[in-house]
């Protein structure tokens, strides 16, 4: 019987759309009991683990997009297309569909409080918690990813971007004191179309040194996989 370790119970219980009271009322254990095993504290007795194993075993239960999963689920419950959430949200379409598979799991904070307000329904802290433990880089910032063709998501701060094609390959690394700026000036190019470019992240960087220094480490890391970094695009201006 496969063992349950503290982070897969919580991602697999917030996906499940449970709190640590009805995991536990399932399980016949209290609430406390719960948040140990969640914090590591303690390992779940085996005697639990055949029903956990068969509340959380499907694998599409505890997926790494705590709040896409969240964002579907609400859209659903009231009975939203895409279309019309990112209407209501003022948003693009394409912004939602990344959310909710997965290709976007760390959105800007401005974009998730946009679709709370569309949805009329608060972010529970769970996932709040889970997409921050994810994108926080200790000692530097946080980790965001945004719809790089929504010039509404742009973000207005000085950074480190990289830009990912369909399949999440990164295919550019960049800096720039604006990232907006430096953006709107990679759509006047060819190569920066929707059926290419799909979506992106950033890094807020204020220091001019240490933000090239990331930016050459991260190119460096990835070598042929930034294909654009690679073929010697025109980096322009802002990225100097």
């Amino acid at each position: 019987m496969p063992a349950f370790s503290g982070a897969e119970i919580k991602r697999k219980r917030v996906a499940a759309d449970l709190t640590q009271t009805q995991l536990a009322g399932k399980l016949g254990v209290s609430q406390a009991q719960v948040s140990i095993w969640e914090t590591g504290k303690a390992a779940v007795p085996p005697e639990h683990l055949p029903l956990l194993q068969q509340l959380f075993g499907d694998d599409s239960i505890g997926t790494d997009n705590p709040f896409g999963d969240w964002l579907r689920r609400q859209r659903e419950d009231q009975n939203l297309t895409v279309q019309e959430l990112a209407d209501k949200a003022g948003l693009t379409p394409p912004t939602i569909y990344n959310i909710e598979a997965g290709r976007i799991a760390a959105p800007r904070q401005g974009t998730k409080d946009r679709l709370a307000a569309a949805l009329n329904v608060p972010i529970p802290a769970d996932v709040q918690e889970l997409v921050r433990a994810e994108s926080d880089i200790a000692g530097l910032g946080t980790w965001q990813e945004f719809e790089p063709h929504d010039p509404k998501q742009l973000p207005v701060v000085a950074g480190v971007y990289v830009l990912y094609d369909r399949t999440n390959r990164p295919v550019y690394v960049g800096q720039s004191i604006n990232i907006e700026s430096r953006i709107k000036d990679h759509r006047q190019k060819k190569w920066f179309i929707e059926e290419f470019i799909s979506t992106a992240s950033y890094i807020e960087v204020v220091d001019d040194t240490l933000r090239k220094q990331i930016e050459m480490l991260l190119i460096k890391f990835m070598k042929t996989n930034a294909l654009l970094n690679e073929r010697g695009v025109d980096r322009g201006e802002s990225d100097r």
